[in-house]
């Protein structure tokens, strides 16, 4: 006849089967989470971007620098003629 595990015993496994669970949803969730603030952060930058480089097309300013985010934007008429850019 085979023994029964005790309280003891069956409580701990419970427990951490408990603890196993939540951690793993949490991880879940925080890594989905942060995921979707980065992509939204990266999506608002560049529609920000893009509104900057519409007003510089309408009004034919110089084509502003972006800073340190490495973007490069040219804008060329119909032709396909270079008109304005904001790399050197």
């Amino acid at each position: 006849m085979r023994r029964r595990p005790s309280v003891r015993m069956r409580i701990t496994a419970i427990a951490t089967a408990g603890i196993a669970v939540t951690l793993g949803a949490a991880g879940f969730w925080l890594t989905n989470d942060t995921a979707e603030r980065q992509i939204s952060e990266v999506d608002a930058q560049l529609r920000s971007d893009a509104v900057v480089t519409q007003r510089f097309i309408r009004s034919r300013d110089p084509v502003p620098d972006f800073g340190p985010t490495g973007r490069v934007v040219q804008v060329v008429d119909a032709d396909g003629t270079v008109i304005g850019s904001n790399e050197e």
